[in-house]
């Protein structure tokens, strides 16, 4: 069903992360969308994200959805993005 969303969290891992090659952490560049009655719209652009979280907890403006995805946009040369996990707060 619909929910009121309000914050998320990401927890991300560094795959392919070695300092010794010269590959090191740095901040994901991400979208996430939520779903309305068919319709995904932006709930949170973080495209031009420029801080290096491995957990990104943020409140978000309110909104409506039954289903929220994220849409990876930019990581740090040479890591493969990936998602140890994905939580949607709200009621």
């Amino acid at each position: 069903g619909v929910r009121t969303l309000r914050a998320f969290r990401l927890i991300w891992c560094d795959l392919g992360l070695d300092v010794h090659r010269g590959v090191v952490p740095g901040p994901y560049r991400y979208r996430l969308d939520c779903r309305t009655n068919g319709a995904w719209k932006t709930w949170v652009d973080a495209s031009d994200n420029a801080v290096n979280l491995t957990v990104d907890y943020r409140e978000a403006p309110e909104a409506k959805a039954d289903a929220v995805r994220l849409v990876c946009l930019g990581a740090p040369k040479g890591l493969t993005p990936a998602v140890t996990e994905f939580t949607v707060f709200g009621e």
